[in-house]
């Protein structure tokens, strides 16, 4: 029997017309700076709804029902009436990289708090990292101020490099670290940039200059002045510090332009039409110069980037022209609107240098299609095939991944007339174990639909996964942490797992082969040469097909990772 005293304790305790399994929870914790320990005042901590909650809320939705609070002089925070749900925890500071709590389980800050009715969660706790500041001046050759001249921090990607389980990952790019453009003094200043080693890539806006019936320009230059990345110099920018004094020079060149026509081209569309998609001009064909040997070592950035050899629209006639071009190699790319970006039909080769380029023809041929068929060994019924999915990764635009049918058949469509690699998502329980093009293998570097590729993409998966199980050694005091597993080459290869309050971990899914292993007390991902620092700190396990292996890890803790050399 219920005493009316400790009834009356559990009504109070409920809001009116609200039951036990409603009752709000609260969220407590402290921010502090990542280097130093130091409490941190005047944070802005946000609960960011996630998952199935998210949808009609979002951050600005959390924002107006309250989910959001500022640390006092204390660095604590404390959000009370937290409907029950799943939560991202997210800190902002003027000076510091936004943070999220704990980044413990990996894939790009994916870290989820659930909360049960009536919780109470303290010590959810966050460490914010103070940011990087990389300022400078643009001159020209005579030591003038250069304005509207366009500053880029990039740095290698690895991050999505081997995701394809047992094939070929998505081509390497770039993760931009910030960018800003010259003011009249040709003074920059790149804020909120993450520790790490940056290529500055400098490159004047606006058209060229006429000069005695000869064409100038500023071709685009990496730091410390060179034309290309592998002669580039990187910089190396820490956690709050203010690198200043960044200065280089554009020196005007002479430049070409390349000027031709695109034939076989449909009777022009309505205005802003073409093929039932809005927004497209002039036919909806572009023409775009790359440097000979792809975007990748070249021309960083999103794909698509024009980068040093530039690009036009095709007019309806068909004429295109390129202006501003500095000498070299490129390729010309005749590119028109596909499914998830620009798709190329056409494609050539020029040598610019000494004169204007005229003349060029292009002609569009039909965008490809590739089908292929999806089959399992092993116990093929505890795998749906509806579940995986199959894609190629062009170099210009997104190629949208497609789920096979009952029978494991797939067509992709409307792809790219270049070379693309292929990626293959298997569900859990099952690995790649081949890819076959008419009965070989699919080279790493992918297939070249330009040439043409004849017959049917074979995806083998096999349900004979290997497993890794172990504990991870810590310290007291330490996070659980995050186990990471790259190939040999540290490339992800998409497989994470969380380490349990014990020191437990479980990755399942890996196909046999050679993988690095690391146990990290915190990692989000956002370094792509972290994993190159404790490359010596990771575990070397050799898995047979079907193995389950035991590997004890020690970790990697954060104050480490904060104060490595990079």
């Amino acid at each position: 029997m219920i005493r009316l005293g400790t009834f009356f304790l559990l009504v109070a305790a409920l809001l009116p017309g609200q039951t036990a399994a409603e009752k709000p929870g609260r969220v407590s914790g402290r921010v502090t700076n990542a280097l130093t320990g130091e409490p941190l005042r005047k944070v802005s901590v946000v609960l960011t709804p996630a998952g199935a909650q998210q949808q009609g809320m979002g951050p600005l939705g959390a924002l107006r029902a309250g989910l959001s609070t500022v640390t006092d002089a204390n660095g604590v925070y404390r959000i009370e009436n937290v409907p029950p749900g799943t939560y991202r925890v997210l800190g902002e500071k003027a000076g510091f990289l936004k943070s999220n709590q704990g980044n413990r389980a990996g894939g790009g800050g994916d870290t989820r708090l659930d909360i049960a009715a009536g919780t109470d969660k303290a010590e959810v706790n966050l460490r914010l990292m103070p940011h990087g500041v990389v300022s400078g001046r643009i001159v020209d050759e005579d030591g003038d101020p250069l304005e509207g001249v366009m500053v880029n921090l990039y740095r290698p990607n690895t991050r999505g490099a081997g995701m394809a389980r047992g094939g070929p990952g998505p081509v390497a790019a770039f993760l931009g670290g910030g960018m800003n453009q010259t003011n009249d003094r040709g003074e920059f200043r790149i804020a909120n940039v993450s520790p790490g080693r940056y290529y500055v890539l400098v490159r004047k806006l606006g058209p060229s200059v006429q000069q005695g019936g000869v064409e100038f320009g500023y071709p685009q230059v990496f730091f410390p002045g060179v034309e290309t990345m592998a002669q580039a110099q990187r910089i190396e920018v820490t956690a709050g510090q203010e690198m200043s004094g960044l200065t280089m020079a554009l020196r005007r060149t002479r430049v070409f332009r390349v000027t031709g026509n695109v034939t076989g081209l449909s009777a022009p569309a309505e205005s802003g039409q073409r093929g039932g998609r809005r927004g497209v001009l002039n036919g909806g064909y572009t023409v775009q110069l790359r440097l000979d040997g792809g975007y990748n070592e070249e021309q960083p950035g999103p794909p698509g980037m024009a980068g040093r050899g530039g690009a036009g629209m095709v007019t309806a006639d068909g004429r295109f022209q390129i202006s501003g071009v500095t000498p070299g190699a490129y390729r010309v790319l005749l590119s028109t609107f596909g499914q998830g970006g620009l798709r190329v039909v056409a494609s050539a080769n020029v040598n610019v240098g000494g004169d204007d380029v005229t003349g060029l023809v292009l002609s569009p041929s039909p965008l490809a299609t590739l089908s292929g068929k999806v089959t399992v060994e092993g116990e093929a019924a505890a795998v749906n095939l509806k579940s995986v999915r199959v894609g190629v990764q062009p170099e210009m635009g997104v190629a949208m991944p497609v789920n096979p049918a009952e029978d494991g058949t797939f067509v992709l469509k409307e792809l790219s007339l270049e070379r693309m690699r292929v990626s293959v998502t298997a569900p859990a329980g099952a690995y790649v174990k081949a890819l076959r093009m008419g009965g070989q293998p699919v080279p790493e570097t992918g297939l070249d639909f330009a040439a043409g590729v004849a017959g049917q993409l074979e995806v083998v998966l096999s349900t004979k996964v290997a497993q890794m199980t172990g504990t991870v050694q810590r310290q007291t005091g330490d996070a659980a942490g995050v186990v990471v597993v790259t190939d040999a080459k540290l490339r992800p290869v998409g497989q994470r797992a969380q380490v349990d309050e014990n020191g437990n971990y479980t990755v399942t899914g890996l196909g046999p082969g050679e993988y690095k292993v690391f146990a990290f007390e915190e990692y989000d991902g956002s370094d792509p040469e972290l994993l190159e620092r404790f490359a010596t700190r990771a575990e070397n396990v050799r898995l047979a097909e079907g193995e389950n292996r035991s590997v004890a890890l020690k970790q990697v803790r954060y104050a480490e990772i904060v104060s490595a050399p990079r």
